[in-house]
């Protein structure tokens, strides 16, 4: 039996994993060059180290079935609500794949031993069931999601299932026989001439137990066993001296094979039927519920210093829009927290707005050098990722049409060979973008068209930017290119699917960056200069020598 062919907590349904798998082989097809361009990989850090991997592979599937999508947040709801799921129920679940995965051969049993600690095996599974099914009895009102109902009614439909039945049906038989049979022996022990024991035999069985007493047998064979009123096989091995048997318990159950033997094939083929019958994919939802757990505690982490994460508003893909309110770059935070993990971040960070709908669909981003431009573009391409990974968003309140793709163009380092220049490089990877990007599609480009001379920059930028229009995408192009705002009026009479305006990185009076985005037409400065000021070289360097007193 597999758990996850009865209930999977990422899809609600095999039509949705059906459409997954579909999504996924589409999505391998193309450059998913946001992964890296976004740095989800740091942000993957913040969730857990088991969950960390499901992260990428939810962001990198971009889910767009609005039903799994919703699915997957009721459940990290439950989660975020429900402190039980990570304190109780996760612990059982634990408690059950250890009693269900093991290795172990169920054929070879050959002591006392092994007998109760199979026994104890099949005990524990009944005992684990039977726990979760009372947690859910006593938190049941506060499950909300599909994916929790249905795994915790799995479980309580379990007690009703044929396989359970015969199982504990077995174990009470067993536990019933095991009672009644033998309780206790009578060894003779054969000594050297120098009163050491030499061998043991089996003498006699009891169905009833041997309470010993003081002896000069307990003191040589079994050592003080005085306050006792029973032994075991493992207090006799410690006990023996090195020239009886290395395994008592062993040699016990051989010697009484004529009665151990059939109780020994009920156990295996209990244990057998147990194996087969059960959670042959137990690990799976270990994983699945390790995700949900790490990615409620990030979520709470991040509050705890003061940010805001709120659960997307999914919007059918034909709206076309993106609407964020307070959002940020989860990259910022992650860096400040390592810097100071205990401090609340909310007056260090700075969040901004971005409305991408029928009024502006994309916006060109200028402003001044290390005013948050490229930090903001990662924002609003994170929260894009996340909602369609089924996740809350780094944001106070969001409102996210599902897309089909998500194209990144960020910087990259200059190949080497033949047609690989960084322009011509640049040119082949905004062809491939726009060759694949739909009505549907959301674009980012951090700087792009910036290698070759500034007028031949503007009148390819110009190209794309109509390209973007036409084709009808939503988001954002972080650019020096100024000049573009002048032609986004005349961009915009033709009509296109897409209008485009102007986002500007703001300084204060005395040129301070503040790292807000605001709409307003561009600046036309960088403050490139400010940055030249404050760190470039002068003629007094070069008049005086560098730092190091050299002349």
């Amino acid at each position: 039996m597999r758990i996850t062919d009865k209930i999977d907590l990422f899809y609600p349904n095999d039509n949705s994993k059906m459409r997954a798998d579909r999504k996924k082989k589409q999505m391998q097809e193309i450059c998913r060059t946001y992964i890296e361009d976004l740095k989800i990989e740091n942000v993957k850090k913040l969730i857990s180290l088991s969950g960390g991997d499901r992260f990428i592979g939810l962001c990198e599937e971009l889910c767009t079935d609005t039903e799994t999508i919703e699915y997957r947040l009721d459940c990290l709801e439950d989660y975020l609500n429900n402190p039980d799921l990570t304190d109780s129920f996760h612990k059982l679940i634990a408690e059950l794949s250890h009693s269900v995965i093991r290795d172990a051969d169920d054929d070879s049993i050959n002591t006392f031993y092994e007998i109760k600690d199979r026994m104890d095996e099949l005990s524990s599974f009944l005992n684990s069931i039977d726990k979760i099914n009372k947690l859910y009895k006593r938190i049941g009102d506060n499950i909300k999601s599909k994916a929790m109902t249905g795994l915790f009614e799995f479980f309580g439909s379990l007690p009703q299932k044929e396989e359970f039945i015969t199982i504990s049906q077995s174990i009470s038989e067993l536990n019933d026989a095991f009672s009644k049979t033998i309780r206790s022996v009578k060894i003779g022990v054969n000594f050297d001439a120098n009163m050491t024991p030499d061998s043991a035999g089996l003498l006699e069985i009891s169905y009833d137990k041997i309470y010993p007493k003081g002896s000069i047998l307990e003191k040589l064979v079994f050592g003080s066993l005085k306050g006792k009123e029973t032994f075991s096989g493992e207090e006799h091995l410690s006990s023996l001296t090195r020239h009886t048997p290395a395994d008592i318990d062993t040699a016990l159950f051989r010697e009484l094979s004529d009665y151990t033997a059939d109780f020994a094939k009920r156990i295996s083929a209990a244990l057998k039927k147990y194996r087969v019958s059960f959670f042959s994919d137990i690990s799976e939802l270990e994983n699945q519920l390790d995700f949900y757990e790490g990615a409620a505690a990030f979520v709470k982490g991040v509050q705890a210093h003061g940010m805001k994460m709120c659960r997307p508003k999914i919007l059918p893909a034909d709206e076309r829009k993106t609407i964020l309110k307070g959002a940020y770059d989860l990259n910022l935070y992650k860096e400040l927290v390592l810097k100071e993990p205990t401090a609340l971040l909310n007056d260090r960070i700075v969040t901004n707005d971005i409305e991408l709908d029928d009024k502006a669909r994309f916006y060109m981003v200028t402003g001044a050098n290390n005013g948050g431009k490229t930090t903001f573009a990662r924002a609003v391409g994170l929260c894009q990722v996340m909602a369609q990974a089924g996740l809350y968003v780094p944001a106070e309140s969001a409102e996210i049409a599902l897309c089909d793709n998500i194209f990144t163009h960020f910087p990259r380092d200059e190949q080497v060979g033949i047609d690989t220049s960084r322009f011509t490089t640049e040119i082949k990877d905004l062809k491939a973008i726009a060759c694949r990007m739909t009505d549907r599609s959301m674009v980012i480009l951090n700087e792009s068209l910036q290698s070759t001379t500034p007028e031949e920059c503007m009148e390819i930028a110009k190209i794309h930017l109509e390209l973007i229009a036409a084709a009808g995408v939503r988001g954002l192009y972080v650019t020096h290119l100024t000049g573009l705002y002048k032609y986004l009026n005349e961009l915009n009479d033709k009509g296109y699917k897409s209008s485009c305006d102007s986002l500007v990185s703001v300084t204060d009076e005395a040129s301070k960056r503040l790292y807000k985005i605001v709409k307003q037409p561009p600046s036309g400065e960088s403050l490139a200069f400010s940055i030249y000021r404050q760190f470039g070289a002068t003629l007094d360097d070069i008049r005086h020598g560098d730092s190091n007193g050299q002349t």
